[in-house]
Order: structure tokens, then C-alpha cells, then sequence
């Protein structure tokens, strides 16, 4: 239950995310256009806002759109002539689409210049390249960022999930990969800033996290708070040391010493049995 409640926060995170990025990317890019037609196309300022943000508006919900569908289907994730031959349709019918939404919109707002189709026209016949350009942009970060990164976590994420020992192993990941340990394989996990150092026995291993929510994860398997910026694994504990009247020391398997805070010694002491 504590895992998947995890899980959940993380993926809620994630969305914010990924929700404020957008957000940010519909901003820059309708101001831009915004500058774009008030400077150079001599619009009015009204004129220019109205434009630019509706019609990446748009763009946005329809690459919302083509994103689900794709990614569900697991397609378009390679270079090859089938796939750029299908990119290019798409970019086509998407510019169709967003020119008749938008001009759909115009004549529903009443502010339409031109009759309906003559209207749609003229928008397309100025932008089908741009708009071409924009769903490759689209594509090649969907490609990169999507497919490449996040669609491989979730194959190694679901292959080790199928495995009747997933339930013994930690999942790290660092950014990049996913890393499965057995718990014994961790000796301890150190806090600095936003990043946690984990102490294994391939080595240190960096990733992105706090110690607090780490810990709710881990403590169930046998893993103890002794400072604010570390936890060990009691598995992996040799012997511990009183250095001065104040300060203590645990001792582990690898021959680290990790230093214990004294408002965590006298708990510690009772768990380990000291």
C-alpha cells in the first residue's frame, strides 16, 4: 500500500510537471508570434494576442491528442521511411485540422475577413510549411524525450513488476535508468540537497529525491534513520563504536562508518539491541 501511494504522488509530480512545462511552452511561443504579427505584419496589439494564442492553443490540444494515441499504440519510435512518410501525413492533416478549427472559430466570433472556405484557404496556403515544421519539432521531442526515456523506464519497470521477486528489490532511478538492488545490496543512503547518494556494493549510485520520502519507503525493510542526512541498513551493520561520550559510530560490512546523531543514538541503540 505505501509503494503504490508512492508511486501515486510521484506520477501526480510528475504531471505538475510536465502540466507547468507546457504552460511555459505555450506562453514563450504565442508571445513570440504575438511580437511577430504586431511588428512585423503591422497587426494591432489585440489582434495579435488573439491570433497567436488560439492558434497554439490549438496546436497544443491536438499534439495532446496524436501523443495519447501514439504512445498507447507504441508507434512512430524510430527513423525509418515508414515512419517519416507517416510523420509527414500527420503534419499535414494536423495543419488541416488546426486551420479549420481556427477559422471555424473566426466565423463563429463573427470576425471573420472572407467567406468560410476562402478564409481556410488563405490560412493554409501561408502556413502548410510551418506547420509541417512544427509537428517534426513535435516529433522529434516526443521521440527523444517520451519514447527514448520514459517509454524504456516502463518496460524495465513492468519486466522486473512480472518477476514473482520484484517484491524484495528497490528501484532506483538515477535520471536516465532504472536500477533494480536487493535490499541487502545497499548499505546506506546519504542526503545532500535535492540528490541521495546510495552506497551499494556496485558502487555509489546518485538520483534526484529526499531522504524523508525514501526512508517511508524503506524502513519496512530493515532500514534505520541515524542523523538527518543518513540511513543504514541494519543488515549491513558490523559493530558500532562510542568515539567520545557524545558521538558514535556504526561500522558496516564495507568498512564505511557512518556518524550517528545524538538525538537519533538512544532509538537506534533499542532497535539494534545495543
Amino acid at each position: 500500500m505505501e509503494n503504490t501511494t508512492s508511486r501515486w504522488f510521484t506520477l501526480q509530480s510528475e504531471s505538475r510537471k510536465t502540466l507547468v512545462l507546457l504552460l511555459l511552452a505555450w506562453l514563450a511561443l504565442s508571445l513570440s508570434q504575438t511580437l511577430h504579427f504586431y511588428f512585423y505584419f503591422e497587426q494591432s496589439l489585440w489582434n495579435s494576442i488573439r491570433w497567436s494564442f488560439r492558434d497554439w492553443f490549438v496546436w497544443f490540444v491536438i499534439f495532446a491528442v496524436i501523443y495519447k494515441v501514439l504512445r498507447s499504440r507504441a508507434e512512430l519510435t524510430g527513423f525509418t521511411p515508414g515512419n517519416l512518410v507517416l510523420v509527414a501525413a500527420l503534419a499535414i492533416l494536423s495543419g488541416v485540422l488546426q486551420t479549420l478549427i481556427i477559422t471555424s472559430l473566426d466565423f463563429i466570433a463573427g470576425t471573420a475577413s472572407r467567406p468560410f472556405w476562402q478564409d481556410f484557404a488563405h490560412f493554409y496556403s501561408k502556413r502548410w510549411l510551418q506547420y509541417l515544421f512544427i509537428f517534426v519539432i513535435f516529433w522529434l521531442l516526443m521521440l527523444n524525450y517520451f519514447f527514448a526515456g520514459k517509454a524504456s523506464g516502463e518496460d524495465d519497470e513492468e519486466a522486473v513488476e512480472g518477476n514473482e521477486d520484484s517484491s524484495s528489490k528497490i528501484k532506483i532511478n538515477d535520471g536516465k535508468n532504472t536500477f533494480w538492488f536487493e535490499t541487502d545490496d545497499i548499505y546506506s543512503v546519504e542526503s545532500a540537497g535535492n540528490y541521495l547518494c546510495y552506497h551499494t556494493k556496485q558502487g555509489q549510485l546518485i538520483a534526484r529525491g529526499a531522504l524523508k520520502t525514501v526512508f517511508s519507503e524503506l524502513e519496512p525493510r530493515g532500514f534505520l534513520r541515524v542523523s538527518r542526512s543518513h540511513m543504514v541498513n541494519r543488515h549491513v551493520i558490523a559493530s558500532s563504536q562510542r568515539l567520545t561520550r557524545s558521538k558514535v559510530e556504526l561500522i558496516l560490512h564495507n568498512g564505511n562508518t557512518i556518524p550517528i546523531g545524538t538525538t537519533y543514538w538512544q532509538s537506534i541503540k533499542k532497535q539494534l539491541l545495543l
